[in-house]
Parts: structure tokens; sequence; C-alpha cells
């Protein structure tokens, strides 16, 4: 779980998995993305109920946010307008939807989809 507010009186805990999900459909709703890269599955997360969001990494410094993602693009979009998108896209969602000031969105292309 990360801490996201340092006020006094109040604290919001968010877990990794609200965060990757947030991020992992703020992705997928850009055109040109035909699907999240697959992330091999991981026995351990597995055994303990976790959803695998494919290959999505994220790191909180302090309240900051830095997100890693790696992408399978659509026959024909343009790799680099698409990523362009998914960076936007992602940074706005995660600011307008958790609340967490996103610091840097990387992402990779790792596939074309035929």
């Amino acid at each position: 779980m990360n801490k996201i507010d340092n006020n006094t009186e109040s604290c919001l805990y968010m877990s990794d998995e609200v965060i990757t999900k947030t991020v992992s459909r703020a992705a997928c709703s850009v055109s040109g993305v035909a699907a999240i890269a697959k992330a091999p599955a991981d026995p351990i997360k597995l055994l303990a109920g976790k959803t695998n969001c494919g290959k999505i990494k994220i790191k909180l410094n302090g309240d900051v946010l830095f997100v890693s993602i790696a992408v399978v693009l659509k026959e024909g979009a343009s790799a680099v307008e698409t990523a362009e998108r998914v960076q936007s896209t992602i940074k706005s969602a995660v600011q307008n939807t958790l609340g967490m000031a996103v610091a840097r969105v990387d992402v990779k292309i790792v596939d074309i989809e035929v």
C-alpha cells in the first residue's frame, strides 16, 4: 500500500493494484493501442490472488508517481503519436482519478498486432 496524503489528520492509502489498473485502463483507451504487453505469470502473485495487469511498473517517490508500461501497437498506428497519447492519457487519468502527481510515464512498444 502506498500512502498518498501526509495530512496529520487523515491519510489515504492506495494499493499498487489500484494504481496499475488505472494505468492499464487509461492506456487501453488510447486508439492505436492493441493491448498491454503480457507479463510472465508469477506464481506468488497468483497464489496471493493478485491480478496480472501486464508489463506495468510503478514507483512512488514521496508523493510523485513514475510509470513504465509496455504496449502492443495496432497495425497502421503511428508509434510516436500513440506513445505520446498513452503518456498524456495515463498522466491525466492518474491525476484526475487518484489525485496523485505523475512525474514521468515511459512507454515501450514491444510488438505490433497483425
